[in-house]
C-alpha cells in the first residue's frame, strides 16, 4: 500500500503543518514592486519570494528565464524603477531626497550567486539606477547561510526598503510569516529522525542527468503544445516587420501532458480567432468535434493550475513547447532553464548516444525504444509517447 501524500496548503504552498498563512496581512503599498527570480528559485520550498506576493498589493512576480528580458526596461518595469542591489554607485535609500526616491523597486531573488549571475546576463537591469541599504540587523534566515553578515534574504530587503520608502506603510510586517516559516521549518528538521550526512555517491552517468531525470523521476510531467496556424503566424511576421514591433511567439492552439506518476492527462484546445482552418486540424490529427470543444485562453489557464501539484518537474522534448507555455502562466512563467528541462539537450549532451542530430522520431528509432501513444487526442499522442519513451530510457541509463 503506498503512503498517502501529505496535506499541502495552496497558499504558501507548505506542508499543511508547517502553514505560515495565519501570520501574513495585506499592504497597500504605493511603491511598485517587481521581484526578478532566477529560474533555481522558483520552486524552493523556503523561498521568501513568495510571501512578499502574499502580502503586498502592488507587486509582481517574474522567473527571469532566458529570452525574458528581450524588451527593454521601459516596457518590462514601471517609470522611475530603481533596482535594489549593492552594485558599483548604487545610492542609500536612507540618504536620497524624498523628491529624487524611486517610485518602484526591482528586487532580484535567489541565492546571492543567482542574483550576481541575473545582474551580469541581463543588460535590462544593468539599465536601472542602483539602490542599496544598511540593514540593521543581520539576517534572521537561519536556514541559508549568506557569504556576508549584511546580506539578507528578498522578503527581508523589501520589508527594509519599504520601511525607507513608505514608514507609514508597516513594511515589517512582511517579517512575521517569515520568521514563523523559518521557526516551523526548524522546529520540525529538530523532530525528524537524523539522518547520514554522508550521501549515497552517484554514478558518474547519474551526475551528468538532470536530477529531475535520475532521482526525482516521479515528479516528471510531460508536456507539449500546439501553435496557431502557420500562415497566421506569416501574416504577423510581415505586420511586426511594418510597424517594427518586437518579435512575439505564435499563439497557443493546443497543450498536453501526461503525469508519470498515476497516468493522468491533460488535453485542451484553445478557441482561435480567425478559427483553425480544416488543413491545419488536419496536420494535427484532430477531428471537427475536437475543435469544437475549444474554450478560451483563460479557461486553459485554469485548468492547467488544478493539473499541476506543487513539486511537479516540467519536461518537454524541446523548449518551443516550453515557449508556448508562456502563455499559459504569463505573470510566472517567462523562465526556466533549469526547472524546466529539454529531453532533446538532455539526450545529445551524454556520451555513447546513437543520433546526435535529427527529430524525436529519429532518436526513438536510432536507440530502439518501445513506446505507447498517450490518451490525447491528435498528433500530441505521438509526440508524449515517444518523449516519454527516451526519458524512461534516460532514466535507466541513470541507474
Amino acid at each position: 500500500m503506498g503512503c498517502e501524500p501529505r496535506p499541502v496548503c495552496y497558499g504558501c504552498f507548505r506542508p499543511a503543518a508547517l502553514c505560515y498563512c495565519d501570520h501574513t496581512s495585506r499592504l497597500e503599498n504605493r511603491t511598485h514592486v517587481t521581484v526578478v527570480q532566477h529560474p533555481r528559485e522558483q520552486f524552493h520550498p523556503l523561498g521568501t519570494a513568495r510571501i512578499v506576493a502574499r502580502c503586498l498589493d502592488n507587486v509582481e512576480v517574474v522567473v527571469a528565464h532566458p529570452g525574458w528580458a528581450r524588451a527593454g526596461a521601459a516596457q518590462l518595469f514601471p517609470p522611475d524603477a530603481a533596482l535594489l542591489y549593492p552594485g558599483s554607485g548604487a545610492r542609500e535609500l536612507a540618504s536620497i531626497p524624498a523628491s529624487e526616491r524611486p517610485r518602484a523597486l526591482v528586487v532580484l531573488d535567489g541565492t546571492w550567486h543567482h542574483a550576481r549571475t541575473l545582474y551580469r546576463d541581463h543588460p535590462v537591469l544593468q539599465a536601472l539606477p542602483l539602490v542599496s541599504f544598511v540593514p540593521a540587523r543581520p539576517t534572521e534566515y537561519r536556514v541559508r547561510r549568506e557569504p556576508k553578515a549584511e546580506y539578507v534574504s528578498t522578503v527581508e530587503a523589501v520589508a527594509t526598503a519599504l520601511e525607507l520608502l513608505e514608514p507609514g506603510l508597516g513594511g515589517h510586517d512582511l517579517l512575521p510569516p517569515f520568521r514563523r516559516m523559518i521557526d516551523l521549518h526548524l522546529a520540525a528538521t529538530e523532530r525528524s529522525p537524523r539522518k547520514s550526512r554522508h550521501k549515497k555517491r552517484r554514478s558518474a552517468l547519474a551526475r551528468a542527468l538532470p536530477l529531475a531525470l535520475a532521482e526525482e523521476f516521479e515528479r516528471v510531467v510531460l508536456v507539449y503544445g500546439e501553435a496557431n496556424p502557420v500562415r497566421d503566424v506569416h501574416r504577423a511576421r510581415k505586420a511586426r516587420a511594418a510597424e517594427r514591433e518586437p518579435k512575439q511567439p505564435p499563439p497557443l492552439a493546443y497543450w498536453t501532458a501526461k503525469r508519470l506518476r498515476d497516468g493522468a492527462v491533460f488535453a485542451e484546445l484553445v478557441r482561435l480567432d480567425p478559427p483553425m482552418t480544416e488543413c491545419h486540424r488536419d496536420l494535427l490529427g484532430l477531428s471537427h468535434a475536437d475543435v469544437e470543444r475549444a474554450g478560451s485562453l483563460s479557461d486553459l489557464q485554469a485548468r492547467w493550475r488544478a493539473f499541476l501539484s506543487p513539486g511537479d518537474r516540467l519536461v518537454a522534448w524541446n523548449r518551443s513547447s516550453f515557449d508556448l507555455m508562456r502563455q499559459l502562466e504569463p505573470a510566472v512563467t517567462s523562465a526556466a532553464a533549469s526547472s524546466h528541462l529539454a529531453l532533446k539537450a538532455v539526450y545529445r549532451g551524454l556520451p555513447g548516444v546513437r543520433q546526435t542530430k535529427g527529430a524525436l522520431e529519429d532518436v526513438v528509432a536510432a536507440e530502439r525504444l518501445s513506446w505507447q501513444p498517450a490518451a490525447v487526442p491528435g498528433r500530441a499522442r505521438d509526440r508524449l509517447g515517444r518523449a516519454e519513451a527516451v526519458a524512461r530510457y534516460l532514466n535507466a541509463r541513470a541507474r
